[in-house]
């Protein structure tokens, strides 16, 4: 191992140091001579590489429930049914009317008489009800969430 003076080393370009004595000489400080030696120097560097790697994904679905409450207003319609007897004759068959919230359909029959007629056996009377009332229910529903994992795998 060698130590050096400060005034002994000159560098230059920085990877070349000159030495302004021989080897002998830094012995033996007071017998110095102009002639130089040189030393090279090494230097590191640093070799950046990138490599891909390869990354496996998996994606996996679950299905999540949940209660929802449901708050709707329902309408039933019903309908009332009245028989009317009529028994009259009618010269001609009517067809089916309405009479404010009652529909009316004539059930005719034919009869035999010495001349034929046609008689009006009774009507059938149907009239509309509307019931509304708040039914509450829970219903069911559900939804998908994704999950997903990264694995990195290894490529040569």
């Amino acid at each position: 191992q060698w130590t050096l003076p400060r005034d002994v080393i000159a560098t230059r370009d920085g990877t070349t140091v000159h030495l302004s004595r021989a080897f002998t000489d830094l012995a033996d400080p007071a017998a110095a001579t102009a002639e130089e030696r040189t030393i090279p120097l090494v230097a590191e560097e640093v070799v950046i590489e990138k490599e891909r790697s390869t990354t496996s994904v998996r994606l996996r679905t679950r299905v999540e429930e949940r209660e929802e409450p449901v708050d709707e207003m329902v309408v039933r319609e019903t309908v009332d049914v009245r028989r009317v007897p009529i028994d009259r004759y009618v010269d001609a068959p009517e067809g089916v009317r309405e009479e404010g919230e009652t529909t009316v359909v004539p059930l005719y029959e034919e009869v035999l008489v010495v001349e034929k007629r046609l008689v009006l056996r009774e009507e059938i009377h149907l009239t509309k009800r509307r019931e509304e009332h708040r039914e509450r229910s829970t219903v069911h529903l559900r939804s998908e969430q994704a999950d997903i994992e990264r694995h990195p795998t290894d490529e040569a």
